[in-house]
């Protein structure tokens, strides 16, 4: 991994190690269940980042409930888009979020199960937004898993491993999870680590490396659209 001794010690908790291509150990983001419904992906995104956050500042592995989210979120679509800024908004009011033990995925939108929201395992006082452009992308993702609106579309969909450079979508219509980065071995080429939710097998083993410091907004704009939740 190309990462200075400060940032090892800072993203040690969150990147992937690769070799030759293959993924040798897990990044904190918790695997959970699969989306089977991309226009949910908002809702595994806050998800992921909140108990990113909450494993690095606790210790404590919890696995949250993105149906609740979907269920209980007002500002958002539930399985029909939203963003992961509301996500964080509606669980700042709720005071928290519960485990996917508690409220199961269920893929489709149902009335919000109040007792069960009541049962916040993990909690957020705020999130921030990440300014444009893969520098600030880079020192925020040194500190935490980071939310990040993607150009999902053209060759990217379809992609099964290696550094991405190929073609994206033509606008930001899906949300993953930058959750570290580093270069290849064999290329040099720089690369995000980058978690999607379409389950493990899609890209490696659920995630994709896009390549990095490619300028603008990154490629298939992953540093344009960025936020990352605060404890």
């Amino acid at each position: 991994m190309a990462l200075s001794s400060g940032a090892m010690s800072a993203v040690v908790a969150l990147i992937l190690l690769f070799a030759s291509g293959l993924m040798l150990a897990a990044s904190p983001v918790i695997a959970g269940v699969d989306n089977v419904d991309a226009e949910s992906c908002w809702a595994f995104v806050t998800a992921a980042t909140i108990e990113s956050l909450n494993k690095i500042r606790t210790g404590r592995i919890a696995s949250l409930s993105e149906q609740e989210l979907i269920d209980c979120d007002p500002y958002d679509g539930g399985c029909n888009r939203g963003h992961f800024t509301n996500g964080y908004r509606w669980v700042i009011e709720n005071g928290g979020i519960t485990t996917l033990a508690d409220y199961p995925y269920r893929g489709v939108r149902g009335y919000c199960n109040r007792n069960k929201a009541a049962n916040r395992v993990a909690s957020i006082s705020d999130y921030m937004r990440v300014p444009s452009g893969e520098a600030n992308l880079l020192r925020a993702v040194a500190q935490q898993p980071v939310a990040a609106g993607i150009q999902m579309g053209g060759n990217l969909q379809y992609y099964s491993g290696g550094v991405f450079s190929g073609q994206c979508g033509a606008r930001e219509n899906h949300g993953v999870t930058v959750v570290g980065y580093g270069a290849d071995a064999s290329t040099g080429l720089k690369y995000w680590i980058v978690k999607n939710s379409w389950g493990t097998g899609w890209g490696e083993k659920g995630y994709v490396r896009l390549r990095r410091d490619v300028g603008g907004g990154g490629m298939c704009g992953i540093a344009v659209d960025n936020a990352f939740p605060v404890m």
